[in-house]
Order: C-alpha cells, then structure tokens, then sequence
C-alpha cells in the first residue's frame, strides 16, 4: 500500500435547514463521503446518528476519518456531505455541501489541531439555499504502511503454533489431550514430539542411511532459510517511504 494521509472532519451541526418533513419533527443525519473522478472506490462512506431533538439545527459532534493516497490529485477530490431526514416511508435528501479538497489541504492546521469552518448547505436538486453547515478538520503527516517479505521461491511456508486444547476434550477423535505421544491407536495434539519408531534388530544398516539423509535435508533447509532472511532485509532497506505530493 502507498504512503497517504489521513483527513479526519468532524461533522459539528447544521443550522436552519429547510423542512422536508409534513407531520413529524426533522430527524436529520449526514453521509460523508470522498468523491470525484480520482477518487479510491475503497475510501469509506460514513453516516452520522440521525439527531431526534435538534429539528431543522441538528447536531453530531461526529468525528470521522478518511485515508487520502499521496499519489492522488487533491484538484480532482472534494469532501461530500449530504444531509437526509429520517421519514417512514423513505428517507429525504434536505441538502449537500461539495468542499474541495485543495482547500482543506491548502489551509490544514498545525498538527494535532483543528480548524473551524462553515459551508453554505445547498438543496440537491435546484441549488437553492437552505442553511449553513458547521465543522472541523485536521490533516495527518504522511504514513507509510511498513514493509511487507518477499516470498522466496522454494522457502518453506511459515509454521504457526497453536496451543493445545483443555485437557481430556474429545470431540470424534481418539484422544485430544496430554496423553503420551505416539500412543498406539492414538492421535494425539498436546505437546511434545511423537515417539521415535523401534530400532530394527536385523543389524541393517538402514537407520544409518537415513540419519545421513536427514542431515543433507536439514543442512538444504538452513540453507534455504539464510536466503530468504537475505531477501527480506534487502526488500526493507530497498523500500522507499516517499512523501505527499500535496
């Protein structure tokens, strides 16, 4: 993943919005997005708590989080809040506010502050005026997501260790506990290696073949493990982090 910056607006209030609603108080909520021709289809789109008190000045004090790629066009970008009332028999769109976002990078705060804006809420359909949205903003430095290994061809796939389950639980197998490994007729998941097979008695010379054929592939296995660390720590120094375009 590339480096980004995180856009973090707190949708404070609106203030005098038009009523969509004929028989119930205005119970009014906003859907925050990031949209334009460059924009990322994975950013996220977050709505607020519909406010059931406020009416036609609601309120949410919502703050809400957006990752902005350092690669992207911040000419191409706004932020888009639409506001919608909660009706019964289908929600209505009350107004929208389309803020650039060269204007929110162009104007960030110091970090870790806020900055205090308020934007003309205009309806959807027409244009037409219909009160005033109210929030803050803060931009993050640049974060670079850290390095991810390389695979390495050949390598063994890593081994996750779990822990062994409660003693005694079975559960359509023979034996799940801490019994002694290698049990006959017992397959067993606690720790410990599985005993070793009996020594053969006939004096061949077969358990000496195979001691020396499992130290050849112990000795391929060290081998192969030292690459790919090698690899690796080349794929991390070589990781460039970059920086913001804007």
């Amino acid at each position: 993943m590339a480096s980004y910056r995180v856009l973090e607006v707190t949708l404070i209030s609106a203030k005098d919005l038009k009523k969509v609603t004929v028989f119930s108080k205005m119970r009014v909520y906003a859907v925050a997005s990031i949209s334009g021709a460059g924009a990322d289809p994975r950013t996220p789109t977050h709505r607020t708590h519909a406010d059931r008190q406020g009416g036609r000045s609601p309120m949410w004090h919502a703050p809400l989080r957006f990752p902005v790629p350092c690669g992207s066009d911040p000419r191409d970008l706004a932020l888009h809040v639409l506001l919608r009332a909660e009706r019964a028999f289908g929600d209505r769109d009350v107004g929208e506010v389309f803020v650039p976002l060269r204007e929110l990078v162009s104007a960030a705060p110091p970090p870790r502050e806020q900055r205090h804006l308020s934007y003309q809420v205009r309806r959807p359909m027409n244009g037409r005026k219909t009160g005033v949205l109210h929030i803050s903003y803060s931009l993050s430095d640049v974060v670079t997501p850290p390095a991810m290994p390389m695979p390495v061809k050949g390598a063994p796939a890593p081994v996750t260790a779990y822990p062994p389950p409660p003693y005694g639980y079975t559960h359509g197998h023979p034996s799940y506990g801490y019994g002694a490994p290698g049990a006959a007729g017992a397959a067993t998941y606690g720790y410990g290696a599985p005993a070793a097979a009996p020594a053969r008695q006939d004096g061949g010379g077969s358990g000496f073949g195979m001691g020396l054929l499992g130290a050849a592939v112990a000795g391929m296995m060290m081998g192969i493990g030292e690459g790919a660390a090698d690899v690796i720590i080349d794929a991390e120094m070589g990781m460039d982090g970059g920086g913001c375009g804007f």
